[in-house]
């Protein structure tokens, strides 16, 4: 867990690079990240979204960090000029189902910051970030009484708490009452189970796409890629929203350009590498004979050297595609 403290005064920039250094030093490792960021957002429940805190959005998105806050209606700092949620607690992947009971207590606690409390508990994790699987439902359908049937049922099921199933407008107080003041994830597990179950029965499951895959299609890309293609969107994103400052618009247009570029260069070392390597593993006897059963089309279309046929030969010239070989 490390704890880092911002100033309003310095430059947002330089805050997220003591963040990242923190990250590069993990190593991938569980991080809690306990921030001062004087920056303000609507995320964690400010009242309103400040510049800083439209930056602090980005690079949280950026680096795959999750906010831990939830909304308790207590400013995190106050002082006599007024209050604010300017206090984060963030975490990585592999910590985010270890955080529970998050809260921002109403004691003293002899500083302009309210005291932060919450609990860490060990599930026996074995080191691998947690991946949430997803269902996708057509609903487009009419019968949509029918689903609110069964979602009524399921719910009876799972909460038997309910003392009249058959009112529906008490049983609606009930369940809102648990779910608002709830401080078990067995709840929330029960809510879903019911609304899952519903859907199950009634909606058609969708086939995932081509772009629901987690992982990229083609051999050449890696974690590194990864890296510097949100770099570079989230330098974009900067750079187009800032629009009242010329001389800030156009360092950051600059700044995104140069990001661009290091992207780019990457993605055309990462293509010509897998070429090679594709290339160098043909049989010495025959090196052509790979080479030629592409070009006939005898790979399938979810080989990855039908990918790197169609992605990297057709932009290589014929002078770098011999030579490779």
């Amino acid at each position: 867990m490390e704890s880092v403290s911002t100033s309003p005064s310095t430059d947002t920039v330089r805050d997220l690079n003591t963040i990242e250094n923190i990250l590069h030093f993990t190593k991938g490792g569980g991080l809690i990240i306990a921030l001062d960021s004087n920056a303000r957002s609507k995320i964690w429940f400010d009242k309103h979204t400040n510049a800083r805190g439209r930056t602090m959005e980005e690079y949280i998105i950026t680096r795959d960090l999750h906010i831990i806050n939830t909304e308790t209606g207590i400013p995190s700092f106050e002082t006599h000029r007024g209050h604010s949620w300017i206090d984060l607690t963030l975490c990585n992947s592999k910590l985010t189902q270890n955080i529970t009971r998050w809260t921002c207590r109403k004691e003293e606690s002899c500083t302009d910051h309210k005291i932060i409390r919450f609990d860490t508990e060990s599930k026996g994790f074995e080191g691998n970030a947690t991946h949430f699987l997803r269902k996708y439902f057509n609903i487009k359908v009419d019968n949509w009484g029918t689903f609110d049937q069964n979602l009524v049922k399921n719910l009876v099921k799972n909460f038997e708490c309910w003392r009249n199933p058959h009112n529906l407008t008490e049983c609606n107080k009930a369940l809102s009452q648990t779910v608002k003041h709830c401080t078990d994830i067995e709840v929330i597990h029960k809510l879903t189970s019911a609304i899952t179950a519903a859907c199950d029965t009634l909606f058609q499951v969708l086939r995932p796409g081509k772009c629901a895959s987690k992982e990229r299609s083609v051999p050449w890309w890696n974690a590194e890629l990864t890296t510097f293609h949100k770099k570079a969107l989230a330098m974009r994103r900067r750079y187009q929203r800032t629009m009242n400052d010329a001389d800030l618009r156009q360092e950051r247009r600059l700044r995104y350009q140069e990001s661009n570029r290091t992207y780019q260069a990457k993605l055309w070392e990462a293509k010509l590498k897998s070429w090679k390597d594709f290339c160098s593993g043909t049989q010495s006897s025959n090196p052509w004979n790979s080479v030629t059963d592409m070009q006939l089309g005898k790979y399938e279309a979810h080989s990855p050297c039908q990918h790197s046929k169609q992605r990297i030969i057709h932009k290589l010239p014929i002078s770098k595609a011999l030579s490779t070989s």
